[in-house]
Parts: C-alpha cells; sequence; structure tokens
C-alpha cells in the first residue's frame, strides 16, 4: 500500500502543499527559509539498534534519498512477522522532466537478518514512483508513506531498509532490531509503541524523529499481547519530560563540559517531570490496544514509557514487570526553519559582541529589532550589496547546521554546527571510532567526540568538541574576517 501525504493531510492521489516562507525586507532580504529535517549521517552502533529511534532520520538532504521507517512486530492471519512503515520525503528525490510532468522513481530494499543461530535472511523490495505537475523543491511538504507486511520467523533479527533513487542511483540505508514472536505464543507482551495522528479522520502512522509542536490528534499506540494475564490494576502509561540543554555551544576555547554536565549528556535523565498518566484496566481480549495524548507537548525531549505487571510465562507462580518506551523530541512548529526576527538574531551570539548582541535583543519592539539587525550587518559589509551577501553567507551555514547537525537542540546551537557556521565546511572530515577530525584548508583542526549516552536508547547522537586554549586564536581570526566582510 502506497499513499501520498501532503504535509500533515493523507490523500489518495498527488498534490502539493507549500508553505510561504517567512522573511522580512527592509534594504536586504534576509534568506531564512530553513529545509525540511536530513539524516544523522554514519554508523549506527549496535547498542543503537535497540533504541526506540531506530531507522529515524534527523533532517533531510535535498537531493539525496531520505526516509525513516519503523518496523513493528505483529500477527496478522495467525502468521508472525513485521509491518513495515516508510516515509519518504519528495524533496529529497530527484524528479525528472517528462511530456507528463515531473517524475521520481525510487527501490525499497528491506532484509532481515538474523541473529546468530537462526534461519536465513528475508529479502524483498518494492519499486516505487511519484509524479508531481511541478518542480519539487528544497521545501515540499510532500511525502510518501509506504506499507508492507513481512512474514517472518520467530526471533531476533536486524532489519536493514535501502532506498535507491534511480534516477540518481544514490542510495541510503537504515537499520533497526527487531524481536519477532511466535504467533502461537501465550505470554503477554507490549510491543512497539508506534505513533500515529488522524489525517481526514482516519489514523495514519506518524514516522518523524523531530514532531512540531501542535500536532493536534498525535498520540502514542501501545499494544498489549494477552492482557488476561495481567496482574495488578492494569496497564500503566506515562508521559515524561527530561530537562535538555538548549543553550548555544561555547566558543571553542572554553573549558569543556564535565562528563555529568547537561551541556555535554544534552540531555538530563535523573529528572523527569510526569505530564500525563493514564491506567487502562486489562481486558480479556487476545490484544488490547490503547493510546495517550501527546497534545501540547512543548519543545524538549520527551518519553513515553507503558509498564505493567503479569503472571510469569511457562513458569510456576511469581510475577514480572514489562515496559517498553519511546523518546520523542519536540521542536518549534517551523523547525529546522528560522522565521521570526528574534530568530535571526539569536545565532549572531557567535559573531557580535556581547554589547552589540544584547543591543539588538534588548530593542523596545519588533521593527526597532529589524532596524538594529540591518545596521549591524551593514557595519560589517560596507556596502548593502557586501551586506546582503555576508546574510545569504551566514544563514545558508545556520541552516546547514540545523540540517546536518541537530539533536536535541537546534543544529546551529551544538558545537559541530557553532563550528560549521562560523568556519563553514571542512576540507577533511576523517571518522574514527566515536570521534570525528574536522580539517580546514587553513590547517585548523577540530576534534568532535561521541559522548557516552546515559542510557542506550538515546533517539539522537550527541558530540562535543573537545575544547582548548589553542582554538582561541583560530577563532578569533575566523570572527574577524566576517567582521570584515571577508567570509565568502
Amino acid at each position: 500500500m502506497c499513499t501520498s501525504i501532503p504535509n500533515s493531510e493523507l490523500c489518495t492521489q498527488s498534490s502539493e502543499f507549500e508553505r510561504p516562507a517567512k522573511a522580512w525586507r527592509s534594504m536586504v532580504l534576509i534568506w531564512a527559509a530553513l529545509a525540511v529535517l536530513g539524516i544523522l549521517a554514519g554508523c549506527v552502533t549496535d547498542r543503537r539498534l535497540q533504541s526506540s529511534n531506530a531507522g529515524k532520520s534527523v533532517a533531510f538532504f535535498p537531493g539525496t534519498p531520505d526516509f525513516d521507517f519503523e518496523a513493528v512486530e505483529t500477527v496478522r492471519g495467525g502468521e508472525s512477522g513485521v509491518d513495515l512503515y516508510v516515509r519518504v520525503p519528495w524533496s529529497s528525490l530527484v524528479f525528472v522532466h517528462d511530456t507528463a510532468g515531473f517524475e521520481a522513481r525510487y527501490e525499497l530494499r528491506a532484509r532481515f537478518l538474523p541473529d546468530t543461530g537462526s534461519s536465513g535472511s528475508v529479502d524483498q523490495s518494492w519499486d516505487r514512483s511519484v509524479r508531481s505537475d511541478r518542480t519539487v523543491d528544497r521545501y515540499s511538504s510532500e511525502e510518501q508513506l509506504v506499507v508492507q507486511r513481512v512474514v517472518l520467523e520467530e526471533g531476533k533479527y536486524v532489519a536493514e531498509v535501502v532506498l535507491e533513487d534511480l534516477h540518481s542511483g544514490v542510495e541510503a540505508v537504515r537499520r533497526q532490531e527487531i524481536m519477532v514472536f511466535n504467533a502461537g505464543d501465550s505470554c503477554a507482551r507490549i510491543l512497539r509503541i508506534t505513533l500515529d495522528r488522524k489525517v481526514h479522520g482516519l489514523a495514519a502512522p506518524f514516522l518523524p524523529l523531530h514532531i512540531p509542536v501542535g500536532q493536534d490528534s498525535l498520540r502514542a499506540v501501545v499494544t498489549l499481547r494477552y492482557p488476561r494475564l495481567g496482574a495488578g490494576n492494569g496497564l500503566h502509561l506515562l508521559v515524561l519530560r527530561y530537562p535538555t540543554d538548549s543553550l548555544p555551544a561555547m566558543p571553542p576555547y572554553y573549558l569543556t563540559p564535565m562528563a555529568w554536565s547537561i551541556r555535554r549528556t544534552g540531555v538530563d535523565f535523573r529528572k523527569a517531570d510526569t505530564l500525563a498518566r493514564r491506567v487502562v484496566p486489562f481486558t480479556d481480549d487476545v490484544e488490547q490496544t490503547v493510546s495517550i495524548s501527546l497534545m501540547g507537548l512543548t519543545p524538549g525531549f520527551h518519553e513515553v514509557i507503558a509498564r505493567c505487571s503479569t503472571r510469569a510465562c511457562g513458569e510456576a507462580g511469581g510475577d514480572r514487570i514489562l515496559e517498553r518506551s519511546r523518546g520523542l523530541v519536540i521542536v518549534d512548529r517551523d523547525f529546522p526553519r528560522i522565521t521570526t526576527r528574534r530568530g535571526l538574531v539569536e545565532p549572531l551570539l557567535y559573531l557580535a559582541t556581547e554589547r552589540e548582541y544584547h543591543e539588538i535583543l534588548e530593542a523596545g519592539n519588533e521593527e526597532e529589532i529589524r532596524k538594529r539587525f540591518e545596521k549591524f550587518w551593514l557595519h560589517l559589509g560596507g556596502t548593502p550589496e557586501r551586506a546582503a551577501n555576508l546574510i545569504k553567507q551566514f544563514y545558508t551555514r545556520v541552516e546547514d547546521a540545523n540540517l546536518q547537525y541537530s539533536a536535541y537542540k537546534e543544529g546551529w546551537k551544538t558545537d559541530r554546527g557553532m563550528i560549521h557556521v562560523v568556519f563553514g565546511t571542512p576540507a577533511l572530515v576523517e571518522r574514527r571510532p566515536r570521534q570525528e577530525v574536522w580539517t580546514y584548508s587553513s590547517g585548523d583542526v577540530f576534534l568532535f567526540e561521541f559522548v557516552n549516552p546515559t542510557r542506550f536508547d538515546e533517539p539522537v547522537e550527541n558530540w562535543t568538541l573537545a575544547r582548548d586554549s589553542y582554538n582561541e586564536q583560530a577563532w578569533v581570526k575566523e570572527v574577524e574576517r566576517w567582521r570584515r566582510g571577508q567570509a565568502f
């Protein structure tokens, strides 16, 4: 089954949804419309395959095949297997013009690799195409949802899904670990927690990791098999919110954050606020499906937890605890775009003096912010034309940082994003186990370290810059290039 989804609406045929970019003008046009989400590139460790959000991408690179997928263990018609959901943004595909308009073609290949000692792998593939009567650009909100059923024997698998753009020949790969249970298994178990939302009155799977605020119909769906084996007062559903680092990165010559600092870990799993709680009494059905609303969540990291006590399976006496969880990264409505004047000002923290920065932000009204903002850039550029070029260069880098390095906060606020905004794309990126080394043609080198997750199932990767006083000279030099209007 394949369905086209323009933005938030489920439809049975292709259609176009365009969100007008919010921009503001005076002497220069602020180029600040940022694109849809791109991939968090790189290999996924074995432990991360167990994450509730394995198989998801963080952002989308236009023109590069990209997708999210989710494999959910199920029993259908007495057969065990998985329901496979794949979300493909149109903006990530290459459209070719023909006599009937524009067409993109891609192939999905799914391989289920069994754990050691299990039977052979299962391979399936599907060809898909998308048609549009106009060019699909990087700001398109349209996407395609592919839903497939795959029958599998009992066992642990790594689901590997490959999407190949048939016009460009470029591939993208995602992986997720899945445990398939026997259809005749009579043990109680909580299946993978999924998300859905109502579109045209019907529930549709919702796959993105970064979730914009205001998804009024969004809910988490939990399925419990053999609830009649439950002990206690029912299935407990919780929605928690954790403290999250939301501050811009510190300059590269500041002291490196301590290992326990939220600046380094990104999120503090030791503390949590309970936002919602629901207890659902057990039924006598073979499967009991319940949900909890995710309306009203504010930006930050949240978690949905399903937990219950059941009678032990295949053992005499005793109870056991079942629990499944899923992480949610809630972001601003227009993320990763910057659509407000104050939002445009915030990244200037990396270039402006403390006095200049606060002078702009502390303006009494929006019009005064605009005037001071323009004055700042004109001071750097010297002429309206050079100021316009500086603005385009700066906010292009902010956009790229948001697309490539977003984690628990916007990409430009992360360590890698900060270096990208100020220094640009490195000449060489060397990837080592748990490390990245960025080398620039100027000779400047920056080392980033993958932070040990507080828990194995963190939904996004978190990288920290190895700060050193040696970096101060390089930082000051590059910022001065911006301030002299020489950064392009």
